[in-house]
């Protein structure tokens, strides 16, 4: 059985072409990016942990984080998917005005066979 979750749950998987362009078109709206990652989720009870985005540099002349980049973003994913081999990992982008999810989505799936 094939768990279905968020936005593209129908569709075949993304590619991390895909996954990358999503992930530009998160942060060019201004959204908060978050990694989410859950081993055994379901319908009924799911809790889903976040995943530590670090920065990729941090300014020198200001001591303040440098803005992710999508290329970024998906470094991260595989960084948790390496971590998490057996979990499901979505790519969630929060709006700081609304303080609501405006997107999200699983970007990747547990190793078959797993």
């Amino acid at each position: 059985m094939t768990m279905r979750f968020e936005t593209f749950s129908f569709l075949p998987p993304l590619s991390p072409t895909q996954i990358e362009a999503q992930a530009a078109y998160l942060l060019k709206q201004g959204l908060i990016a978050a990694i989410e990652h859950a081993e055994n989720p379901s319908h009924a009870d799911i809790y889903w942990r976040q995943w530590p985005i670090v920065p990729a540099k941090i300014n020198s002349a200001t001591n303040q984080p440098e803005p992710l980049s999508a290329s970024h973003l998906l470094n991260q994913l595989e960084a948790c998917a390496r971590r998490h081999p057996y979990a499901f990992i979505r790519l969630c982008g929060y709006c700081p005005k609304s303080r609501l999810v405006q997107m999200c989505f699983v970007a990747r799936t547990p190793q078959e066979g797993q």
